[in-house]
């Protein structure tokens, strides 16, 4: 009974070396498709998203028609998708108009609408309303949007936004097409560990057990240029309004380490918006 146990402890070991092991993080099999590593989905060809970044701005990404199927990101920018990219036809008839979009022919005055998507990445629609003008095409958004200066996103009316201040960095505000109503951001609650501190200073600065500057004993957080003793958490607001919270911890050392190695603390931090 024992012999058999083992015989299929070993079938299934060899039978994992057989297919490769597989492990919760290891990509997942989308063929031809893209797939994103950061939100785990599968994107398909051509098809464009949004994804938060830290700091801001959010991200606008395209899985590529062909060739490679990378992921291709590029910050959101409240970029306007409007302009045609074909050649326009010219009228026959002088005063005439040719519709960019359709490229139909609008004679002189004419008016007509045009519905397509101002944004690739959020995929946002609105819709012109253009006249021809002896020839010129003029057109106007009909629903108004606002530019979220923190996210980069464009922001529909009724929706709030972030609009730069030069106090306070972002005012929240809610966009209107004539007069917004803007407030002031809270600041975030910084938890209750605070700020790095400096540490205590000691007669004996070469004994490693009491000095909190050895790489064992303490940190060195270089955007506050302070040491924390190891173990010590702490936090503080980053300009664009996100909080970062930091630890000192003593990083573990592998079992199976051959050469034992005098063990160092780490500074690991993350980022809250």
């Amino acid at each position: 009974m024992k012999l058999l146990g083992f015989l299929l402890v070993v079938a299934s070991f060899v039978s994992r070396v057989a297919g490769g092991w597989r492990s919760s993080t290891q990509r997942p099999d989308v063929g031809d498709d893209c797939y994103d590593e950061m939100l785990q989905m599968r994107v398909s060809r051509g098809e464009t998203y949004t994804r938060p970044a830290t700091p801001p701005p959010m991200m606008g990404c395209v899985c590529p028609v062909e060739g490679s199927n990378n992921i291709v990101c590029e910050p959101l920018t409240c970029r306007y998708d409007i302009g045609p990219k074909d050649l326009l036809t010219p009228p026959k008839k002088a005063g005439h108009c040719t519709n960019p979009w359709t490229q139909q022919t609008h004679a002189r005055n004419e008016r007509f609408n045009h519905t397509m998507i101002v944004n690739k990445y959020q995929k946002m629609t609105n819709t012109l309303q253009c006249s021809c003008d002896n020839g010129m095409v003029a057109c106007k958004l009909t629903e108004h949007l606002c530019c979220d200066e923190k996210t980069g996103e464009l922001k529909h009316i009724g929706e709030s936004f972030h609009k730069s201040h030069p106090q306070h960095r972002y005012v929240m505000c809610v966009c209107a097409p004539v007069e917004m109503t803007c407030k002031t951001i809270p600041k975030p609650t910084l938890p209750p560990w605070g700020i790095p501190q400096p540490p205590s200073t000691s007669n004996n600065h070469n004994s490693p057990s009491t000095n909190p500057r050895s790489s064992r004993n303490g940190c060195l957080d270089k955007v506050s240029n302070q040491y924390v003793a190891r173990n010590a958490q702490f936090a503080h607001v980053r300009e664009d309004g996100s909080v970062r919270e930091c630890r000192c911890k003593l990083r573990k050392r592998r079992k199976k380490q051959k050469n034992k190695k005098k063990q160092k603390s780490v500074l690991r931090c993350k980022i809250q918006n």
